[in-house]
């Protein structure tokens, strides 16, 4: 094959991949979300009673047809710790940010913002956007999809979408902010049976449509993080958030031991 069929060959492929990086705080859902997006339940650990179980980032890989492009995609999912519980030393989610990086290699085509149903949306956490922007950059909001977990506490779409627009204001405040690009997932829905498992194929090709709208509103291209060839990705971030946590510092708004 001569170099221009192998570049072409290469990109048609690139076109093929969709990799997503779950987000949010510990406790929303974000590793059953990526069981429910794989179709395998267990691929990644949820959490219990005890709290979180995702230490370090992993990603795997499942197929998704978009029914509208009529096309199927090799989705890879990242799943993360709590990066934005406030916990985590600028190491530890400098850390995870270049190792979510490496693992999503083609760049990032969008990150999914995964909250819930079942805990209330504060103020507070109205700010993940700000805290999204100050973890990977501030190009990585133009990229956000919003999942909402406890989907199974609506009887059907219309009371779904009644919630939403009832919502409270700093919540519509920040979908809007997210271009209202929001899907409600039911992660209790059971593989086993055939209403459970249409109703999580549905959710997850909404989901797709949604990436695949956020990857044409951005020219076709994943979302990298720029660094210089004298900067290493680590020491570009954790320069990034040493000069954030002194601003936050001054502001009063962490502790010493925290970055938000």
């Amino acid at each position: 094959m001569q170099k221009g069929g192998i570049l072409q060959a290469y990109m048609a492929a690139m076109d093929d991949i969709r990799n997503i990086v779950l987000v949010g705080k510990t406790g929303n859902g974000k590793s059953a979300t990526g069981n429910s997006i794989l179709l395998q339940k267990g691929a990644f650990k949820e959490a219990g009673f005890f709290g979180s179980v995702t230490q370090t980032s992993e990603m795997k890989s499942t197929k998704i047809t978009d029914y509208e492009d009529v096309k199927e995609y090799t989705v890879n999912v990242v799943d993360t710790p709590g990066l934005f519980d406030g916990t985590n030393t600028i190491e530890e989610v400098s850390r995870e940010i270049v190792r979510c990086m490496t693992l999503a290699k083609e760049g990032v085509h969008a990150f999914i913002m995964v909250l819930s149903t079942k805990s209330p949306f504060t103020e507070e956490d109205a700010k993940s956007i700000d805290h999204l922007q100050r973890l990977f950059g501030p190009g990585a909001v133009d990229r956000m999809v919003v999942v909402i977990t406890g989907g199974d506490a609506f009887q059907d779409t219309f009371e779904g979408t009644r919630f939403l627009t009832t919502a409270p204001r700093h919540l519509q405040n920040f979908l809007h902010k997210c271009q209202t690009r929001v899907v409600l997932f039911d992660n209790t829905a059971k593989l086993t049976n055939e209403e459970g498992r249409s109703k999580l194929e549905r959710q997850r090709s909404e989901l797709l449509r949604l990436v695949n709208q956020v990857v044409k509103e951005n020219g076709g291209k994943p979302y990298t993080i720029e660094i210089t060839e004298r900067i290493s990705i680590r020491e570009a971030v954790k320069a990034r958030l040493r000069q954030e946590f002194r601003r936050s510092a001054r502001n009063g708004e962490v502790s010493s031991c925290s970055i938000m």
